[in-house]
C-alpha cells in the first residue's frame, strides 16, 4: 500500500493499470473500509502500489521524449519561459488548463485542476486555442515519466 505494507502477491505487474480497482485480490480491508485503487506500477521491481482514490490525483506531470511541433513551444524553451496551455492525457480525455515549462528534453506541467489515473508511459499533448476559432493548435507532446 502507499504506506509500504505488503498486502498480497501477484503474477506480474504488467497485468495492472493505474486506477484499477477490480481484481486486486487483497484479502485485508483498508483501515478506513474504502476501496483501494492501483496508484503506481513499477514493472522493474514488480511492485504494484494501492491506495485510496485521493492518491490517484495528480497536479504535476513531468514528460520527456518531447516532440516540439509549434514555434511557441520551442520559443518558451529557448527563453526559459512558462507557457500557458492546455493538456490532454487520453485520446478521449478532457483537456485541462496547465502551465508548461520546457527545459532541455523535459517539460513540467503544472495542472490547474488535478487529473486522476495518469500513468508513466502515457502521452501528454499540449494545445493552444486557435485564435481564429477553428479548433486547437497542437504545440507538442511528451511521454509521461513522473507525476506528483
Amino acid at each position: 500500500d502507499t504506506d509500504g505494507n505488503e498486502l498480497a502477491e501477484h503474477d506480474g505487474a504488467f497485468q495492472y493499470t493505474i486506477g484499477q480497482r477490480k481484481g486486486l485480490n487483497i484479502r485485508v480491508p483498508a483501515a478506513d473500509g474504502k476501496p483501494r485503487y492501483v496508484t503506481d506500477v513499477d514493472t522493474a521491481t514488480g511492485t504494484v502500489t494501492v491506495g485510496p482514490r485521493d492518491a490517484l490525483r495528480v497536479s504535476e506531470i513531468t514528460a520527456d521524449r518531447l516532440k516540439v511541433l509549434h514555434p511557441a513551444m520551442s520559443e518558451a524553451s529557448a527563453n526559459g519561459e512558462e507557457l500557458a496551455a492546455r493538456v490532454q492525457i487520453r485520446a478521449h480525455g478532457g483537456v485541462v488548463p496547465c502551465t508548461a515549462r520546457v527545459e532541455g528534453d523535459q517539460m513540467t506541467l503544472t495542472l490547474h485542476q488535478p487529473l486522476e489515473g495518469v500513468a508513466r508511459g502515457q502521452a501528454a499533448v499540449l494545445y493552444l486555442p486557435d485564435p481564429d476559432g477553428k479548433g486547437d493548435i497542437v504545440l507538442g507532446s511528451g511521454t509521461i515519466c513522473a507525476t506528483a
